[in-house]
């Protein structure tokens, strides 16, 4: 008998959040996203108060609009006043409140507490060279940092660009998700796993 869960368990889980943390903030589910936020708590709260601040500041809106106007022909502005009133645009959820993104963190460490505490010792570790001995805890903290980099140069994780992403059909999100199983996938074999 194995110490970890099914791995469809898992998955189901997983899904249920993502399917859940889409319908109530209208937006996908990005861990290394939330992370980086929430480390980078000056930087996001500096925009978060600069967006609030430009989206009620009617001298911004008029200048925005003054100098999109000022990128087209008079020809082009002439025919887009003639032109059809477009049907109005899905409205984009605002984005996520630097809190948000420190409670999507703290869940994540609570949660994997929690699981821990109810499966025991077991669920954290790993067999072979990730041992729980001083050298699988550098192994694990090189190929943590390894998995950080890859994810900030993909513009997300595997939960953000897996779950989010391929669910909403983007593109850039099914290759990431391609390299990142095809990577795992190869390291895997090479390691014998």
């Amino acid at each position: 008998m194995t110490p970890y869960l099914p791995w469809w368990l898992g998955a189901l889980a997983l899904g249920l959040v993502a399917a859940g943390f889409r319908l109530t903030r209208g937006r996908p589910l990005g861990v290394s996203g939330s992370l980086h936020k929430t480390v980078a708590v000056r930087q996001t709260r500096a925009l978060d108060a600069a967006r609030e601040a430009m989206a009620h500041d009617e001298e911004v809106q008029r200048a925005l609009m003054e100098a999109t106007l000022a990128a087209f022909t008079p020809e082009q502005r002439a025919a887009a006043a003639l032109a059809p009133a477009a049907p109005p645009q899905q409205h984009r959820a605002p984005p996520l409140a630097w809190v948000e993104h420190v409670a999507v963190v703290v869940g994540l460490v609570v949660g994997g507490a929690a699981a821990r505490l109810v499966m025991g010792p077991g669920v954290a570790s790993a067999p072979g060279w990730m041992d729980n001995t001083a050298q699988g805890a550098l192994a694990a903290t090189g190929v943590g940092l390894l998995v950080g980099l890859g994810a900030r140069l993909m513009g997300g994780c595997t939960s953000g660009h897996g779950l989010g992403g391929c669910s909403s059909l983007k593109t850039d999100s099914m290759l990431a998700t391609a390299l990142f199983l095809g990577s795992a996938m190869a390291f895997s074999w090479l390691l014998g796993g």
